[in-house]
């Protein structure tokens, strides 16, 4: 896979409103990148004589990123302006294995699952340079990262009659290393440490139409390994524990109703902040919401579904009006209607973003959306031929919202208020496929 764009990355919101530049317009015409992955996979399935089922992956892939970007265009230096150059290549390879079988007890099968694995992270010259118009005229930081984790994980589904229990742990051991090339002697000693995860899955069937389940756990939040070493390993992999109530309904046969509470406590929220190329820990957080679903025939061949989500976002040791997560969706919906046939489909689907803080006490809004697409196609024996409308309407919607603070030409002092990336205009597709 290659890619590479022209494209401006976030635009302030002030500079389309007072005319400087259009909804698809740049400040900085010499934003965008490249990219390129290639990946070698290796897949093995085999059944043992005593029933077990062994599954085996391996995996190997070169990566490259390289991104111009202008987040803050004149804050820091006006005459230059603020471009940076992101940049890395990676080798990366991993694999695993994992086994299964089923066993009785008494009259009940009941089933266990267990593997192993591993991953390793090469990166060279991972970078952030200062640039103009795409030429590097500064080095903000340049340097090597080793990563890797080691992890297995065990289980067991104990069939009750009406009850299933599943209880399991994984275990990971993550090592990082980093070693800072602009630095003026090597001091990376390298950081470790292994994490156990527990989980606990309870489902409950009282009928053939109804199913309540409960599920919690522990587990982790990735982190960056550059934070990682230069804060001597503080929070090298923060904890977050989880759990989810829930249940399936099927209250006739034509209709499918899924409802679930959930709630997400995390030791520490990250935020990456891409023009300094470091990852902050924000302190702790707690995330609690509701998913409901529908799926319902209500005519031959018609089909309506509809997602809705609502959460509740905070940071757990800030004061009340201060303790936002930026970006944090607060609501959500996604709904369509399909007609699918052995030949022919057709549907139209709608997705909701609802407002949402953008920064900590709310006081810039990331404002939502609404997207409708409808699409088509039509099949002739190994033949399908297809079209596709996206946002229908032609709403001009905000892709990514950023409070960010920028200079831009006419400006006395620095501003803090929306940077964002415009959507995806209407735009028309047709396809063809052949199936052999």
């Amino acid at each position: 896979f290659n890619s590479s764009w022209n494209a401006s990355g976030q635009i302030p919101e002030r500079a389309v409103d007072n005319g400087m530049i259009g909804w698809f317009g740049s400040l900085d015409a010499s934003e965008g990148g490249s990219t390129s992955r290639t990946n070698l996979q290796f897949l093995h399935h085999v059944d043992l004589s005593d029933g077990t089922i062994v599954n085996s992956e391996f995996y190997l892939s070169y990566y490259t990123f390289n991104l111009f970007s202008d987040f803050t265009f004149q804050l820091n230096d006006p005459d230059n302006w603020d471009e940076i150059n992101q940049k890395e290549k990676r080798m990366l390879g991993g694999g695993h294995v994992d086994l299964s079988n089923t066993f009785y007890v008494g009259d009940r099968m009941w089933r266990w699952a267990g593997g192993a694995g591993f991953r390793y992270d090469d990166i060279r010259d991972i970078a952030l340079y200062h640039a103009r118009k795409r030429e590097i005229i500064g080095t903000y930081s340049l340097g090597d990262i080793g990563q890797s984790n080691l992890f297995g994980y065990a289980g067991v589904e104990i069939n009750l009659g009406n009850w299933m229990i599943n209880p399991s742990v994984r275990v990971d051991w993550f090592h990082f290393n980093y070693a800072e090339k602009t630095a003026a002697e090597y001091t990376d000693p390298g950081v470790g440490q292994a994490f156990v995860s527990p989980k606990l899955n309870i489902i409950y069937n009282p009928s053939n139409t109804v199913q309540l389940y409960a599920k919690g756990g522990r587990g982790f939040h990735s982190n960056d390994a550059r934070v990682v070493v230069v804060r001597d390993g503080k929070d090298v992999i923060p904890e977050t524990w989880g759990a989810d109530l829930g249940i399936h309904w099927k209250p006739v046969p034509t209709v499918m109703l899924n409802a679930a509470c959930w709630y997400l406590h995390m030791n520490q929220e990250f935020v990456y902040v891409g023009d300094e190329a470091v990852v902050e820990p924000s302190g702790k957080s707690r995330r609690l919401g509701l998913d409901v679903g529908l799926r319902w025939e209500f005519l031959k061949n018609f089909y309506f579904q509809a997602d809705y989500t609502y959460s509740n976002a905070r940071m757990t040791e800030e004061p009340s009006g201060a303790d936002y997560i930026p970006l944090a969706p607060v609501n959500t919906l996604l709904a369509g209607l399909t007609y699918k046939t052995d030949r022919f489909s057709a549907g139209v689907h709608c997705r909701w973003l609802g407002n949402r803080p953008a920064n900590e006490d709310y006081s810039l809004t990331a404002k939502g959306y609404c997207i409708t697409d409808i699409n088509a196609s039509y099949t002739i024996g190994k033949l399908t031929f297809g079209a596709a409308v996206e946002n229908l309407f032609d709403v001009k919607w905000r892709e990514a919202q950023f409070a960010t603070e920028t200079m831009i030409p006419g400006d006395d002092a620095p501003v803090t208020d929306i940077c964002f990336t415009p959507g995806t205009p209407f735009a028309l597709r047709g396809f063809v496929s052949y199936r052999f």
